[in-house]
Protein backbone atom coordinates (compact mmCIF):
# COMPACT_ATOMS: atom_id res chain seq x y z
CA UNK A 1 0.00 0.00 0.00
CA UNK A 2 2.75 2.34 0.80
CA UNK A 3 4.15 1.39 -2.37
CA UNK A 4 1.11 2.45 -4.15
CA UNK A 5 1.11 6.04 -2.60
CA UNK A 6 5.03 6.91 -2.75
CA UNK A 7 4.24 5.63 -6.76
CA UNK A 8 1.47 8.67 -6.46
CA UNK A 9 3.73 11.21 -4.90
CA UNK A 10 5.79 10.27 -7.16
CA UNK A 11 3.66 11.35 -10.24
CA UNK A 12 2.51 14.12 -8.80
CA UNK A 13 5.93 15.59 -8.69
CA UNK A 14 7.13 14.79 -11.72
CA UNK A 15 4.01 16.46 -12.96
CA UNK A 16 4.82 19.38 -11.00
CA UNK A 17 8.27 19.42 -12.02
CA UNK A 18 7.29 19.20 -15.50
CA UNK A 19 4.96 22.49 -15.15
CA UNK A 20 7.38 24.54 -13.24
CA UNK A 21 10.29 23.68 -16.26
CA UNK A 22 7.66 24.73 -19.25
CA UNK A 23 6.57 28.27 -16.63
CA UNK A 24 10.41 29.03 -16.32
CA UNK A 25 11.14 28.20 -19.96
CA UNK A 26 8.63 30.46 -21.27
CA UNK A 27 9.42 33.09 -18.93
CA UNK A 28 12.88 32.73 -19.78
CA UNK A 29 12.17 33.10 -23.77
CA UNK A 30 9.32 36.23 -23.53
CA UNK A 31 9.57 38.75 -25.29
CA UNK A 32 11.64 37.25 -27.70
CA UNK A 33 10.47 36.85 -32.08
CA UNK A 34 11.17 33.68 -33.48
CA UNK A 35 9.08 33.94 -36.15
CA UNK A 36 9.82 35.40 -39.32
CA UNK A 37 11.17 39.70 -39.63
CA UNK A 38 8.09 41.67 -38.95
CA UNK A 39 7.73 44.08 -42.28
CA UNK A 40 7.22 47.36 -40.59
CA UNK A 41 4.02 48.82 -41.03
CA UNK A 42 4.08 52.70 -41.58
CA UNK A 43 0.40 53.42 -40.51
CA UNK A 44 0.36 51.57 -37.05
CA UNK A 45 1.10 54.60 -34.90
CA UNK A 46 -1.04 57.03 -36.92
CA UNK A 47 -4.33 56.30 -34.89
CA UNK A 48 -2.28 55.58 -31.64
CA UNK A 49 -2.31 59.00 -29.97
CA UNK A 50 -6.02 61.11 -29.18
CA UNK A 51 -5.46 64.98 -29.99
CA UNK A 52 -7.93 66.76 -28.85
CA UNK A 53 -8.60 70.62 -28.47
CA UNK A 54 -10.36 73.18 -26.50
CA UNK A 55 -10.80 76.70 -27.01
CA UNK A 56 -11.54 78.72 -23.80
CA UNK A 57 -12.59 82.10 -23.49
CA UNK A 58 -12.42 83.53 -20.14
CA UNK A 59 -11.81 86.97 -18.11
CA UNK A 60 -8.08 86.00 -18.34
CA UNK A 61 -8.07 86.16 -21.88
CA UNK A 62 -8.48 83.56 -24.70
CA UNK A 63 -6.84 80.18 -24.76
CA UNK A 64 -6.44 77.50 -26.99
CA UNK A 65 -5.52 74.01 -25.06
CA UNK A 66 -4.23 71.13 -26.71
CA UNK A 67 -4.59 67.56 -25.38
CA UNK A 68 -2.55 64.43 -26.32
CA UNK A 69 -3.22 61.42 -24.73
CA UNK A 70 -1.35 57.83 -25.39
CA UNK A 71 -2.84 55.24 -25.92
CA UNK A 72 -6.07 56.81 -27.29
CA UNK A 73 -8.22 53.62 -25.93
CA UNK A 74 -6.89 53.49 -22.20
CA UNK A 75 -7.64 50.00 -20.22
CA UNK A 76 -8.32 49.42 -17.07
CA UNK A 77 -4.97 48.98 -14.68
CA UNK A 78 -2.81 50.50 -17.41
CA UNK A 79 -0.81 53.81 -17.49
CA UNK A 80 -2.18 56.80 -19.62
CA UNK A 81 0.26 59.84 -20.59
CA UNK A 82 -1.64 63.18 -21.03
CA UNK A 83 0.14 66.28 -22.48
CA UNK A 84 -1.20 69.38 -22.69
CA UNK A 85 -0.11 72.59 -24.69
CA UNK A 86 -1.97 76.06 -23.33
CA UNK A 87 -1.77 78.69 -26.61
CA UNK A 88 -2.65 82.43 -25.75
CA UNK A 89 -4.48 84.72 -28.46
CA UNK A 90 -2.80 87.84 -28.37
CA UNK A 91 -3.82 90.60 -30.79
CA UNK A 92 -1.05 91.60 -33.33
CA UNK A 93 0.53 88.81 -32.55
CA UNK A 94 3.92 87.47 -35.05
CA UNK A 95 4.60 83.85 -35.89
CA UNK A 96 0.93 82.46 -36.15
CA UNK A 97 -2.24 83.16 -38.25
CA UNK A 98 -4.61 83.27 -35.49
CA UNK A 99 -2.15 85.26 -33.49
CA UNK A 100 -1.42 82.24 -30.87
CA UNK A 101 1.44 82.60 -29.08
CA UNK A 102 2.82 79.97 -25.98
CA UNK A 103 0.83 80.54 -22.91
CA UNK A 104 3.96 81.15 -19.64
CA UNK A 105 2.80 78.92 -17.84
CA UNK A 106 4.06 78.36 -13.59
CA UNK A 107 1.63 75.14 -13.00
CA UNK A 108 -0.65 72.39 -14.11
CA UNK A 109 -2.46 70.87 -11.63
CA UNK A 110 -4.81 67.92 -12.77
CA UNK A 111 -7.93 66.52 -11.46
CA UNK A 112 -9.95 63.48 -12.86
CA UNK A 113 -13.34 62.67 -11.83
CA UNK A 114 -16.07 60.40 -12.83
CA UNK A 115 -18.53 61.00 -15.18
CA UNK A 116 -21.00 61.38 -11.96
CA UNK A 117 -18.79 63.61 -10.07
CA UNK A 118 -17.31 61.17 -7.84
CA UNK A 119 -13.33 62.57 -7.57
CA UNK A 120 -10.69 59.81 -8.14
CA UNK A 121 -7.42 62.17 -8.17
CA UNK A 122 -8.45 65.57 -6.04
CA UNK A 123 -4.53 66.81 -7.07
CA UNK A 124 -1.58 65.40 -9.46
CA UNK A 125 1.12 67.71 -10.40
CA UNK A 126 2.12 68.26 -13.87
CA UNK A 127 5.51 67.88 -14.96
CA UNK A 128 7.63 69.49 -17.60
CA UNK A 129 7.94 67.47 -20.83
CA UNK A 130 10.77 68.00 -23.15
CA UNK A 131 9.43 70.38 -25.24
CA UNK A 132 8.65 73.78 -23.97
CA UNK A 133 5.39 75.28 -22.68
CA UNK A 134 4.42 71.37 -22.89
CA UNK A 135 3.04 69.64 -19.18
CA UNK A 136 2.65 65.98 -18.75
CA UNK A 137 0.98 63.42 -16.40
CA UNK A 138 0.56 60.21 -15.76
CA UNK A 139 -2.30 58.27 -14.42
CA UNK A 140 -3.66 54.39 -14.46
CA UNK A 141 -7.07 54.30 -13.96
CA UNK A 142 -8.35 51.34 -11.46
CA UNK A 143 -12.05 50.48 -13.75
CA UNK A 144 -13.40 50.89 -16.42
CA UNK A 145 -15.57 53.88 -17.42
CA UNK A 146 -16.12 57.28 -18.21
CA UNK A 147 -13.90 59.98 -16.50
CA UNK A 148 -13.12 64.01 -16.80
CA UNK A 149 -9.82 65.03 -16.65
CA UNK A 150 -9.38 68.57 -15.53
CA UNK A 151 -6.48 70.84 -16.38
CA UNK A 152 -5.91 74.03 -14.13
CA UNK A 153 -3.25 76.61 -15.08
CA UNK A 154 -1.40 78.96 -13.32
CA UNK A 155 0.23 81.63 -15.43
CA UNK A 156 3.19 83.89 -13.86
CA UNK A 157 1.83 87.06 -14.43
CA UNK A 158 -1.02 85.51 -11.91
CA UNK A 159 -3.65 84.70 -14.08
CA UNK A 160 -5.32 81.21 -14.21
CA UNK A 161 -7.81 79.41 -16.09
CA UNK A 162 -8.91 75.18 -16.44
CA UNK A 163 -10.18 73.72 -18.78
CA UNK A 164 -11.80 69.64 -18.86
CA UNK A 165 -11.15 66.73 -21.60
CA UNK A 166 -13.50 63.71 -21.28
CA UNK A 167 -11.86 59.96 -20.93
CA UNK A 168 -13.69 56.54 -22.00
CA UNK A 169 -11.53 53.81 -20.25
CA UNK A 170 -12.13 50.67 -21.26
CA UNK A 171 -12.38 46.76 -19.96
CA UNK A 172 -8.70 45.38 -21.59
CA UNK A 173 -9.71 41.60 -23.13
CA UNK A 174 -9.53 38.53 -21.05
CA UNK A 175 -6.81 36.51 -21.74
CA UNK A 176 -7.88 33.19 -22.86
CA UNK A 177 -4.49 31.34 -22.39
CA UNK A 178 -4.36 32.33 -18.58
CA UNK A 179 -8.02 30.53 -18.12
CA UNK A 180 -7.26 27.57 -20.28
CA UNK A 181 -4.00 27.15 -18.26
CA UNK A 182 -5.74 27.45 -15.23
CA UNK A 183 -8.55 24.57 -16.23
CA UNK A 184 -5.40 22.26 -16.97
CA UNK A 185 -3.95 22.53 -13.61
CA UNK A 186 -7.32 22.08 -12.18
CA UNK A 187 -7.67 18.68 -14.33
CA UNK A 188 -4.18 17.96 -13.61
CA UNK A 189 -4.52 17.78 -9.45
CA UNK A 190 -8.24 16.70 -9.40
CA UNK A 191 -6.65 13.51 -11.35
CA UNK A 192 -4.04 13.14 -8.86
CA UNK A 193 -6.69 12.79 -5.97
CA UNK A 194 -9.16 10.55 -8.37
CA UNK A 195 -6.08 8.14 -9.09
CA UNK A 196 -5.33 7.67 -5.49
CA UNK A 197 -9.12 7.53 -4.78
CA UNK A 198 -9.77 4.78 -7.64
CA UNK A 199 -6.32 2.95 -5.71
CA UNK A 200 -8.17 2.70 -2.59
CA UNK A 201 -10.99 1.34 -3.63
CA UNK A 202 -8.97 -1.42 -5.78
CA UNK A 203 -7.11 -2.24 -2.48
CA UNK A 204 -10.58 -2.99 -0.67
CA UNK A 205 -9.84 0.27 1.94
CA UNK A 206 -13.03 1.45 3.24
CA UNK A 207 -14.49 3.94 6.30
CA UNK A 208 -12.34 6.63 7.82
CA UNK A 209 -9.27 4.64 6.36
CA UNK A 210 -9.90 6.32 3.16
CA UNK A 211 -9.96 9.76 4.05
CA UNK A 212 -6.68 9.54 6.16
CA UNK A 213 -5.52 7.21 3.09
CA UNK A 214 -6.07 10.34 0.58
CA UNK A 215 -4.42 13.34 2.56
CA UNK A 216 -1.34 12.99 1.27
CA UNK A 217 -2.59 12.76 -2.27
CA UNK A 218 -4.89 15.76 -1.41
CA UNK A 219 -2.08 17.64 -0.41
CA UNK A 220 0.03 16.88 -3.33
CA UNK A 221 -2.77 18.05 -5.74
CA UNK A 222 -3.14 21.63 -3.63
CA UNK A 223 0.66 22.11 -4.07
CA UNK A 224 0.64 21.44 -7.23
CA UNK A 225 -2.20 23.04 -8.42
CA UNK A 226 -1.33 26.56 -5.93
CA UNK A 227 2.52 26.54 -7.40
CA UNK A 228 1.38 25.98 -11.02
CA UNK A 229 -1.60 28.75 -10.61
CA UNK A 230 1.52 31.20 -9.56
CA UNK A 231 3.92 29.80 -12.37
CA UNK A 232 1.21 30.54 -14.80
CA UNK A 233 0.35 34.18 -13.67
CA UNK A 234 3.97 35.13 -13.88
CA UNK A 235 4.06 34.31 -17.38
CA UNK A 236 0.01 35.22 -18.55
CA UNK A 237 -2.26 37.38 -16.80
CA UNK A 238 -5.78 37.03 -16.53
CA UNK A 239 -6.25 40.62 -18.76
CA UNK A 240 -4.42 41.03 -22.05
CA UNK A 241 -1.83 43.67 -21.69
CA UNK A 242 -0.60 45.29 -24.30
CA UNK A 243 2.44 44.37 -26.70
CA UNK A 244 5.85 46.28 -26.38
CA UNK A 245 5.63 46.97 -29.98
CA UNK A 246 1.80 48.30 -29.02
CA UNK A 247 3.38 50.73 -26.78
CA UNK A 248 6.37 51.58 -28.87
CA UNK A 249 4.30 52.75 -31.67
CA UNK A 250 2.67 54.97 -29.38
CA UNK A 251 5.48 56.46 -28.16
CA UNK A 252 6.44 57.24 -32.12
CA UNK A 253 2.94 58.59 -32.86
CA UNK A 254 3.18 60.75 -30.16
CA UNK A 255 6.51 62.33 -31.32
CA UNK A 256 5.68 62.16 -34.78
CA UNK A 257 2.39 63.91 -33.90
CA UNK A 258 4.40 66.67 -31.70
CA UNK A 259 6.94 67.26 -34.60
CA UNK A 260 4.40 68.22 -36.94
CA UNK A 261 2.77 71.05 -34.67
CA UNK A 262 3.09 74.83 -35.38
CA UNK A 263 5.70 76.33 -35.10
CA UNK A 264 6.10 79.30 -33.30
CA UNK A 265 8.65 81.67 -34.19
CA UNK A 266 9.22 84.59 -31.16
CA UNK A 267 8.58 88.50 -32.03
CA UNK A 268 12.06 89.36 -31.37
CA UNK A 269 13.37 86.51 -34.49
CA UNK A 270 10.91 87.59 -36.92
CA UNK A 271 11.98 91.58 -36.07
CA UNK A 272 15.39 90.78 -36.90
CA UNK A 273 14.85 88.27 -40.02
CA UNK A 274 12.13 91.11 -41.40
CA UNK A 275 9.16 88.28 -41.19
CA UNK A 276 5.99 89.84 -41.86
CA UNK A 277 2.12 88.31 -41.80
CA UNK A 278 -1.10 88.94 -43.52
CA UNK A 279 -4.49 87.71 -43.70
CA UNK A 280 -5.37 85.45 -46.56
CA UNK A 281 -7.29 87.31 -49.04
CA UNK A 282 -8.36 85.90 -52.28
CA UNK A 283 -7.49 87.23 -55.45
CA UNK A 284 -7.72 85.96 -59.24
CA UNK A 285 -4.54 84.10 -60.25
CA UNK A 286 -3.12 84.95 -63.73
CA UNK A 287 -1.21 82.84 -65.27
CA UNK A 288 0.49 82.33 -68.63
CA UNK A 289 2.37 80.10 -71.14
CA UNK A 290 4.65 81.01 -73.84
CA UNK A 291 6.20 78.73 -76.51
CA UNK A 292 7.54 78.20 -79.92
CA UNK A 293 5.98 77.16 -82.68
CA UNK A 294 4.96 76.83 -86.72
CA UNK A 295 1.36 77.32 -87.34
CA UNK A 296 0.51 75.86 -90.79
CA UNK A 297 -2.71 75.81 -92.59
CA UNK A 298 -4.81 72.70 -93.34
CA UNK A 299 -4.67 71.74 -96.99
CA UNK A 300 -8.35 71.76 -98.57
Amino acid sequence: MRKVESNWIRIAGCWLALVAALALSARAHEGEDHSAPARPVATVAVASVRVAERNIQTPAGQFRVRLRQVPPDPRAGEETQFEVEALERVEGAFGSSEGLQPANISRVVARIVRADGTVIEPQLDAHEESRPGVRGVHHAFGSAGEYKIFFDFMLADGRSFSVDFPVSVVVAPINWAFWLGLVALLLLAASVVVGRYVALQREGVGGRAVARRMLPAGAVASLLFIVGALLLARVERPRQSRAPSEAAASAAASSNTLAATEIVIPKESQLLFGIRTALVEEHPVVAGLKATGVVRARAT
